[in-house]
């Protein structure tokens, strides 16, 4: 009797799974409110694509054990996400599992109730023998379905929740109430980490005497007073869409510590910029400062 094989090819094999693994990766970070780094999303995915590809290798069997398989999935999530600490962690792996089995289950669902030509479903590795346009398209309604799964998990967050705010530089500490909101998604275009956008009165006398005048003006380009204040390391630019109806750069700088709370979650980070502004945030002066949800993202108490 004679029985057909399915041809599987390694090149379209990586690729299916590398798009699939990427897609998997930004659903962990929309859902949990990060922003990611997406070219080390890029390359986790292309690891867990090259793991797709030992199927290829019957001696290396072995390889596809649970303990290996959870050993390999969270080597994927540490190469993908910045973390800290073992509950951070925890979390990660827990979000990247679910969406796994999410998508798991649709994929199974194509393979037992449709079984499309050209599909095969082993072992955790996925194969479809589809065109390249098609594959563009389907990836396309991924991304807008996680977009849209994402808003619907995070509808109910406050967007006009106060809490108290801390920051500290060299041991000097300055407290303002914050306003914690939604719509304030800004973080630094270099390193991703999120920025708080604080009065300047209220930040004042953490900034060096020698560089209150340019914060005052809004823009930083003296490099001898930068220098001899120490803060070289500290200085950033952070480009903004919209502040009290403008738009432009704000100064910002690094600090040590950050310490926040909202909701009964605590922060306590040196994980984020503060931009500061001249003009005040509050008319009313209830608060100081705003606040990205991106701050929370990793609690830290």
């Amino acid at each position: 009797m004679n029985t057909q094989q399915q041809v599987v090819y390694i090149d379209v094999l990586f690729v299916i799974n590398l798009i699939i693994n990427y897609f998997i990766l930004l659903a962990v970070s929309k859902i949990l409110h990060r922003r990611d780094n997406r070219l080390r999303l890029l390359v986790a995915a292309a690891l867990g694509a090259l793991y797709a590809c030992l199927i290829f290798f019957p001696q290396l069997g072995f390889l596809y054990t649970w303990l290996l398989k959870f050993a390999f999935s969270v080597s994927i999530v540490i190469v993908a996400f910045r973390f800290r600490g073992l509950r951070s962690l925890l979390k990660l792996v827990v979000c990247f599992y679910a969406i796994n089995v999410a998508f798991g289950g649709i994929i199974f669902a194509l393979w037992f109730f449709v079984a499309p030509n050209g599909m095969m479903f082993r072992n955790g590795v996925v194969y479809l023998d589809i065109s390249p346009l098609l594959l563009i398209l389907a990836s396309s309604l991924c991304y807008v379905v996680i977009l849209l799964l994402s808003r619907f998990l995070h509808r109910n967050i406050q967007t006009q929740a106060i809490c108290r705010l801390e920051v500290t530089v060299g041991g000097v500490s300055a407290e303002t109430p914050a306003l914690l909101d939604t719509g304030n998604s800004l973080c630094d275009t270099i390193t991703g980490v999120p920025v708080l956008i604080v009065d300047y009165e209220r930040v004042e006398k953490l900034i060096p005497k020698a560089l209150r005048p340019a914060f005052k003006r809004g823009t930083i380009d003296d490099a001898e007073s930068i220098a001899r204040a120490g803060w070289a390391g500290r200085i950033r630019m952070i480009p903004y869409g919209s502040l009290n109806g403008t738009g432009g750069l704000l100064p910002a700088f690094r600090p040590d510590n950050v310490k926040a709370e909202s909701g009964g979650r605590k922060i306590s980070t040196a994980n984020a910029l503060v931009a500061v502004s001249v003009r005040p945030l509050s008319r009313d002066g209830s608060y100081g400062a705003l606040l990205s949800p991106h701050l929370f993202s990793e609690v830290r108490v």
